[in-house]
């Protein structure tokens, strides 16, 4: 009975443990905000991104020696104090240990077979460790013209590649990101020649009075 019984948890804590490698899509959903100095931004949320895995975008945050890690990609819209829009693209690593993402070119993209590489912003990064879940978290801002965008969002297939001085990160962008970023870039960036975003309508369940 006792060997039956630490049996059961040895699996439930398997279990929970594969079970928690997989991550959520995330939804579509902005930040706003205007600063006294007149400045002024619009985020998109950043989404999970994911691995490429036998010719498909899977959503697990395993990643090799990385192991419950993952990234996250968003836009945001910024507006100087003169009134002139510039787009960036932010991204967020999450993990138990320092990549050390590199300035300069650090994010490469590969467009449909094509690379196109992206330089750090001078915007100010944001660092730190998680003193409760001793988790580690780096991000930084890179410079992308309405152009280049555009490419991005286009794409049939997305990779991109983190220059780190640890050890690279290679992921891919799922398809519900790409269609998160193309509402952005369509309803805030006001950008043309976008793909149309595939937006699904949500259930809603209705309640037996």
């Amino acid at each position: 009975m006792r060997i039956f019984i630490l049996a059961l948890i040895v699996v439930f804590q398997t279990g929970c443990a594969i079970a928690s490698l997989q991550i959520h899509k995330t939804k579509y959903s902005i930040q706003k905000k205007q600063a006294l100095e007149g400045h002024g931004y619009a985020d998109m949320d950043e989404n999970y991104m994911a691995e490429y895995s036998n010719g498909k975008c899977k959503l697990y945050v395993m990643h090799g020696r990385l192991s419950r890690s993952w990234v996250k990609l968003g836009i945001r819209k910024f507006t100087s104090e003169k009134g002139k829009d510039s787009i960036l693209i932010y991204m967020k690593f999450e993990g138990r240990s320092w990549i050390f993402v590199r300035k300069g070119e650090s994010l490469k993209f590969i467009v449909d077979g094509k690379k196109m590489t992206l330089k750090t912003s001078d915007v100010t990064t944001d660092n730190f460790i998680d003193m409760d879940t001793n988790r580690i978290s780096e991000s930084a801002f890179y410079d992308v013209s309405s152009k280049q965008l555009k490419k991005l969002l286009n794409a049939d297939d997305l990779k991109f590649i983190i220059d780190a001085k640890k050890v690279d990160w290679e992921g891919c962008v799922p398809e519900y990101a790409l269609n998160n970023m193309r509402r952005f870039a369509i309803e805030e960036l006001k950008l043309k020649g976008i793909k149309k975003p595939v937006i699904k309508k949500q259930k809603i369940k209705s309640k037996n009075r």
